[in-house]
């Protein structure tokens, strides 16, 4: 009985261990990885399908270049003429190897057009990066004003909810009217309906990042000691730099470059000319007879002279040159745009974090002590409590915009040599 006995908790134990497993490592497994802005930004680049379609591009213009350096083949010609059965005629047999060559440099303006081509896509994969990380960081800041939101706005509810207490309390005693405590319940319900809209502001924003990054939604959090509002030591170097210099920017560069060195390359005129050596041999009743062929061969431009190739390659340059200059001085207004409104937004939100904020929680604490002992209306009391959490909606708001005016300015902007990157 002892031995059954012993044998039944051994039993017990194992199952109730492999309970405890199926509890715990789920629980583990639903923790969020809590992601820095440069760690969310390092892994949507690292993504496999954004690598290998940035990388085809430049694999791309490499076959370019491939094919400018590549000679044409060579061609081998073989004919037979046959007499006949007779036997009285003679059998021809000729072998001629020719080889095209281009006499009129256009080879050469050919393969520098797509050394420049293969630059170009090289910025332009250095551009893709850029906008992947800009994308990137918008969507961070976004996840993490709406998870700062969401914090001020479960506080608020819990106020709200001790406000309820303070409220029963004095409607026991008789010193509150029903009309009083409906305006409480009233006002509890509209902060879960708000506190449920940011909720799902923030389960979007977080959705919306995990999809550039790759991953599961739920698999990610953002990191809350992250700074909102961008350094003041950044600013200021943001603000004294004028010269445009961005990734983009120098895209267009190579692409009006590279697409002008076609240009001149189709301009040029193409003189084609095949050369070709063989021998021809004569076979008889008599005997044979060896004879040796040289080829030339040069088309004659009556129709086609490439007039459709130089058109378009003119096009192309014109357009890439046009689309250059009109990204530039667009770029130039919004450059002065986001200083502006970077320097504005940022000495707003400090402003009203300094003095603002501090303030509106003074007279929030006042007013529900004041409450409490009967010396203050309800109503007051609610309008004081909407004026704290307005001041936190308008400061998040503000240091929100204010970081997005920075990660535009900074991709307008040339950096600065002795500055790596940004600290967010």
């Amino acid at each position: 009985m002892g031995r059954s006995s012993a044998i039944l908790t051994k039993c017990m134990r194992l199952i109730l261990g492999a309970l405890t497993a199926t509890v715990l490592i789920p629980m583990a497994q639903a923790q969020p990885r809590i992601l820095s802005a440069e760690e969310a930004v390092q892994m949507a680049l690292e993504r496999p399908d954004q690598v290998s379609m940035i990388e085809a591009g430049i694999d791309l213009a490499r076959s370019n270049v491939l094919v400018t350096r590549t000679w044409p083949n060579p061609e081998l010609h073989v004919e037979r003429v046959a007499s006949g059965s007779s036997g009285l005629g003679e059998d021809e047999t000729s072998f001629v190897l020719s080889q095209r060559f281009d006499l009129g440099g256009r080879r050469g303006l050919a393969r520098r057009a797509a050394t420049l081509g293969l630059s170009a896509a090289e910025a332009g994969a250095v551009a893709e990066r850029e906008l992947i990380r800009q994308t990137v960081l918008k969507r961070y800041y976004a996840a993490l004003t709406a998870a700062r939101r969401f914090e001020a706005y479960s506080d608020w509810q819990d106020w709200l909810g001790d406000l309820g207490k303070i409220a029963a309390r004095r409607s026991a005693a008789g010193d509150l009217s029903g009309y009083d405590s409906g305006r409480i319940r009233q006002s509890v319900e509209l902060a879960s309906f708000r506190l449920a809209s940011v909720e799902a502001e923030l389960m979007v924003s977080t959705e919306a990042l995990a999809g550039l990054i790759g991953v599961d939604g739920l698999s990610i959090g953002v990191d809350p000691r992250q700074v909102l509002l961008p350094d003041a030591g950044l600013i200021s170097q943001a603000e004294s730099r004028q010269a445009l210099g961005n990734a983009q920017l120098t895209a267009l560069d190579e692409q009006r470059q590279a697409t002008e060195a076609a240009a001149r390359a189709a301009e040029r005129l193409s003189l084609p000319v095949t050369v070709g050596v063989g021998q021809r041999r004569l076979s008889g009743p008599v005997g044979s007879d060896d004879a040796l062929i040289l080829e030339l061969s040069v088309p004659l431009p009556l129709f086609d002279r490439d007039q459709a190739e130089r058109a378009r390659a003119r096009a192309e340059a014109d357009r890439a040159e046009s689309l250059y200059r009109l990204t530039l001085h667009e770029r130039q207004s919004r450059a002065q745009a986001h200083r502006q409104e970077l320097a504005m937004l940022t000495s707003a939100a400090k402003r009203l974090e300094a003095d603002v904020l501090p303030l509106a929680r003074e007279l929030t604490a006042m007013a529900k002590l004041s409450f409490a002992e009967g010396e203050l209306e309800l109503v007051e009391l609610l309008a004081v409590m909407s004026a704290e959490i307005e001041a936190v909606d308008q400061l998040l708001d503000l240091q929100y915009r204010a970081r997005l005016a920075w990660i535009e300015l900074e991709s307008l902007v040339e950096p600065d040599p002795t500055v790596i990157g940004e600290s967010p």
